[in-house]
């Protein structure tokens, strides 16, 4: 039996993934459809999760894919959003394309507001705790420990090689039979880094597992990066 801040996995493999409470009435893809390209991976993981967890992330998932690509767009100085699927939620939704020009249409802003934004939080945080759960078959605390963001074309070159590093030896392996460990050793989905590719260019994210903790990495877009550390007691 393996224990998680105290409680028992066995009794808990039919909960929701997000938040522990409910016992699972659907399954949620992570990471979530609308931070990939179509057409979609045909192998993409799906986790437990109830009903309310299934629909409180959409309006916050659909917010950060529309930023990210904004973002993006505004720092490179492109003209127009390339994603054609943003392109088009955005026509659809003038509210939310004013709210992104509002909040980042200015570059002096861009750093500051995206940081105090608790919607990029609440996104990272749900695929964070999906990737634990399909991966390594565990459940942490629903609020981490420490949560990073930054820009990866900004990154300095030594923050940029730490964030890059590999983890093929980590300091605790996972538990044996777990999707993490098989891919460790037969490579799969790994490119040369040893991240897990989603979709190239799009998605990809990193675990490292240690006696007391779990770190998850997140790349979207090669663009937005992040790090969130759980505690955890195995």
């Amino acid at each position: 039996m393996i224990r998680i801040q105290g409680i028992a996995f066995d009794r808990m493999k039919n909960f929701c993934t997000f938040c522990k409470q409910a016992e699972s009435q659907s399954r949620d893809h992570c990471p979530s459809k609308i931070l990939l390209d179509e057409p979609f991976p045909t192998d993409l993981s799906v986790v437990p999760s109830c009903i309310k967890c299934n629909g409180s992330f959409s309006k916050d998932e659909e917010y950060v894919a529309c930023a990210v690509e904004f973002l993006k767009s505004f720092h490179y100085d492109y003209d127009w959003i390339m994603n054609e699927r943003v392109t088009n939620i955005l026509s659809m939704k003038s509210d939310l394309k004013n709210q992104l020009e509002r909040t980042y249409g200015n570059n002096s802003r861009i750093f500051k507001e995206l940081f105090i934004d608790d919607r990029f939080e609440n996104v990272l945080i749900k695929n964070a705790l999906g990737h634990i759960r399909f991966e390594l078959g565990l459940y942490v605390e629903q609020i981490p420990k420490e949560l990073k963001m930054n820009f990866l074309p900004r990154m300095d070159d030594t923050f940029k090689n730490q964030f890059e590093s590999f983890v093929g030896e980590p300091d605790l392996f996972p538990e044996v039979g777990s999707r993490l460990l098989i891919r460790l050793f037969e490579r799969q989905n790994l490119d040369e880094r040893g991240w897990i590719v989603v979709q190239n260019g799009v998605y990809r994210f990193q675990l490292q597992q240690s006696v007391d903790s779990i770190k998850v990495k997140i790349v979207m877009k090669e663009f937005l990066a992040a790090e969130i550390h759980f505690d955890c007691e195995l």
